[in-house]
């Protein structure tokens, strides 16, 4: 398979939001690693963030804050303001906010020195702000940075992990309703006059993709058994009604009858759900063996490199992240 391009103008939406989708992103990487010794990491959500976005909290009281900001084209005085009342408001709502990371999908530009204006001054003027308030409430903050650079390192690293986050957030390549319609409706040009319907053949295969896909076939299915017993009940029951017809057999269509019945009513009575995950289970179970019997699906992967000193601290125990 080929790795996606990890391009932040493309990133896939999240409620319909590119934003969305890179808050989503960085909020998927701190739960993949999260910090030593926290206690819990709270998801701020759209208009309750309080300057941040991801909370991680930890048994001592500090806290540790993540402002997400999509700006994928500028970096500026402009944006620069979005950020300064983000941590003025971090600072109110968190009095021992101890750092804050700001996550931007972009690179920096620019010199640091200089008399022209560049997105490397703009931070570092940022920085020293955000220094100089939390000074003036007799407090210390760090201010971090997650750039382009930071986001791409985790994204590349050869691991399950992360290969699955490059692929949903960056593959354009979904396989959805749509791509199946173009892929059948490349086939019925190739076929051309070839294809008739009335040819159509069922194979083994199409039972389990149509409950991979949740296909309504089997909610079809349910009703029309449901209607052809409703409809047999009906016919027992005008016979039995018969004596002169049904005679001898009256016996045997009485307990026919009785039994459709009961059937009828069991059926109406189960929940379709739990009938339904019991193919689910079964497909799901003969996908499992495909994969533990075909060699090709086995991968060695390489012992993962020791993250570097000045990298974001790892956790030593992944149990609880929803991603192992």
């Amino acid at each position: 398979m080929i790795t996606p391009d990890i391009n932040f103008r493309n990133i896939r939406k999240h409620r319909s939001s590119q934003n969305d989708g890179f808050e989503e992103l960085t909020r998927q990487l701190v739960l993949a690693e999260p910090p030593e010794h926290h206690a819990s990491i709270e998801n701020r959500g759209p208009g309750a963030d309080g300057g941040v976005e991801i909370l991680v909290r930890f048994s001592d009281g500090r806290v540790w804050g993540w402002q997400c900001k999509y700006f994928p084209d500028s970096f500026a005085a402009s944006e620069v303001a979005q950020l300064k009342k983000s941590f003025s408001a971090a600072l109110a709502n968190f009095p021992a906010l101890e750092r804050y990371y700001v996550a931007l999908p972009r690179n920096l530009s620019g010199h640091a020195e200089g008399d022209q204006d560049t997105q490397t001054k703009y931070w570092n003027g940022f920085k020293k702000w955000c220094g100089d308030e939390a000074t003036k409430l007799g407090r210390t903050v760090s201010i971090e940075l997650w750039d382009e650079s930071y986001f791409v390192n985790r994204l590349q690293r050869n691991d399950p992990i992360y290969a699955g986050m490059r692929l949903y957030w960056f593959d354009e390549t979904a396989l959805d309703v749509d791509w199946f319609r173009r892929q059948l409706a490349k086939s019925f040009a190739y076929i051309g006059k070839r294809y008739r319907p009335d040819d159509h053949v069922e194979v083994r295969i199409a039972n389990p993709i149509r409950v991979l896909r949740r296909d309504d076939s089997f909610e079809m299915r349910f009703e029309r058994v449901s209607q052809n017993l409703a409809g047999a009940a009906a016919i027992l029951r005008s016979l039995v009604e018969r004596n002169e017809e049904t005679g001898a057999l009256k016996e045997h269509c009485n307990s026919l009858f009785e039994f459709l019945e009961e059937l009828g009513g069991a059926l109406a009575d189960c929940d379709r759900r739990d009938l339904y995950a019991r193919p689910l289970s079964k497909t799901l179970s003969e996908v499992a063996a495909i994969r533990d019997e075909n060699r090709s699906y086995s991968v060695e992967m390489p012992e993962k490199p020791k993250p570097s000193s000045t990298a974001y601290p790892s956790c030593k125990e992944k149990a609880d992240s929803p991603f192992y």
